[in-house]
This record gives structure tokens, C-alpha cells and sequence, in this order.
């Protein structure tokens, strides 16, 4: 069961899916959930390369048939960057 964080932005995230008219997909525990994670760590593990880009809030996965995966996230980016070392 999801926490009232989780299930606020589930809601959000389902209703603008409602507005373009899309169907939506929720996992927010159990097997479904954890289904969902293995899967994504799966499609992750597939990635050739990985570029962070923590001013727009972006990280791109690059599959190796040449395509992008974008994941548009406020704290992914930073989680991921190395720290600015400026005595190298």
C-alpha cells in the first residue's frame, strides 16, 4: 500500500495520463511492484552508456541500437553526479 506521498503523485501522474488521453500502468506494491523494478533494473543493466545531467534535470540512457531513454527527474541527476574536483 502507498503512502499518501506516493499515492498523491500516483494520482497526479495518473490524471495528466487521463488528460492525453493515455492509459497508465500502476505498481505500488507487492509483486506488482516488484515485478516493475526488475524489470526496470533490467532495461538499466541493457544501457551502453549513461549521461547525467543534473542542470536540466535529465539522465539518458543509451541503448545499444543507438537509442535514448530520458528519465526527467529533480533528484536522479544530483544522486548521480560526482562532485566538482577542481585540484585535478
Amino acid at each position: 500500500m502507498a503512502n499518501d506521498k506516493t499515492q498523491k503523485t500516483i494520482d497526479e501522474v495518473e490524471e495528466l495520463a487521463e488528460e492525453v488521453t493515455a492509459s497508465a500502468d500502476i505498481a505500488s506494491g507487492g509483486a506488482d511492484l516488484a515485478d516493475a523494478k526488475a524489470l526496470m533494473h533490467a532495461w538499466i543493466d541493457e544501457a551502453s552508456a549513461i549521461v547525467t545531467i543534473p542542470a536540466l534535470g535529465r539522465v539518458a540512457l543509451v541503448h545499444p541500437s543507438g537509442v535514448q531513454s530520458t528519465i526527467i527527474s529533480p533528484e536522479l541527476p544530483f544522486r548521480m553526479s560526482k562532485p566538482v574536483n577542481f585540484k585535478e
